[in-house]
């Protein structure tokens, strides 16, 4: 299950999304941190990666 802020306002800003293609879908910028080299790979080319998302957005991060 993704980690997310708790808060009892519901206009936080947070959300929870199940993939990094939903994730890339529904932002302007995304910050990536993992630890290896794997990690950053499935992250952003793998199957439900960043970049499988419909509307890929101009600027991502990323830092493995």
């Amino acid at each position: 299950m993704p980690l997310a802020a708790k808060s009892s306002s519901s206009d936080a800003g947070a959300a929870v999304e199940t993939t990094p293609a939903a994730v890339a879908g529904a932002t302007e910028r995304t910050i990536c941190m993992v630890e290896t080299t794997e990690q950053a790979e499935a992250v952003i080319i793998g199957e439900q990666g960043k970049a499988s998302s419909p509307a890929p957005k101009p600027a991502t991060s990323s830092f493995a």
